[in-house]
């Protein structure tokens, strides 16, 4: 159920994407085609791991990064069409660039592909990720709409000013490194993991996402 409805609301997403891409001309065009190819790629294969591997964490990670990007170029295309709603749109395409940012360029790379942290010494890496991943939305879903992202004239209303608004800064101050420093401490166990020979801690191959898709293709 959960995985229908994550299909129903991308490919609407998408939909507006791509609308907004005719629009806009021919890089809007090839800027919502490559939209679609990676969105679509990664939901396609989080539904396969979800599907075969449901314990398993990185179907889960794909799922959820693919949904949070299409919810940003999506609902930035469907508030720069002037829907009605658009402002809220607007929003929630703000808010969403935090999630994908930490599940896609975080969470995914630590946890691939078996799903499990490289080692237990990796374990404040998660809680770096998690910065950007809340922080971030939270920073966006109170601040003012970025000039020249969404339609003239439209504003965040749930927008704080005042020592609010400075709070609310220093929370996008603060995310912002944090989610660089958790891509390059990702990225860095990726490295660790793939330069390593697997454990006998490691799960079996056949409890992993490129044995789950090597079964897929036999089919």
């Amino acid at each position: 159920m959960a995985v229908g409805a994550a299909w129903l609301i991308v490919l609407g997403l998408i939909f507006l994407t791509l609308a907004q891409g005719q629009l806009s001309g021919a890089s809007g065009a090839v800027w919502g085609a490559a939209t679609l190819v990676g969105v679509l790629s990664a939901l396609s294969v989080g539904t396969l791991l979800v599907r075969r591997l449901p314990h398993h964490l990185v179907g889960w990670l794909l799922l959820a990064g693919g949904l949070s990007f299409a919810l940003t170029v999506g609902g930035q295309g469907a508030a720069s069409d002037g829907l009605p709603g658009g402002v809220w749109l607007a929003v929630l395409s703000a808010a969403a660039v935090g999630p994908w940012l930490g599940i896609l360029g975080g969470f995914l790379l630590l946890y691939f592909p078996t799903g499990r942290l490289p080692s237990p010494r990796w374990w404040p890496v998660p809680l770096i990720a998690a910065g950007p991943t809340v922080l971030l939305p939270v920073a966006a879903l109170l601040s003012p709409l970025a000039p020249g992202t969404f339609p003239a004239g439209g504003d965040n209303p749930l927008a704080l000013g005042g020592a609010g608004g400075q709070l609310v800064s220093v929370l996008a101050a603060v995310g912002n490194p944090l989610s660089l420093v958790a891509l390059l401490l990702a990225v860095a166990s990726l490295v660790v993991r793939t330069g390593a020979p697997w454990g006998p801690s490691e799960p079996s191959s056949s409890g992993s996402p490129s044995s789950a898709l090597s079964r897929s293709r036999r089919c």
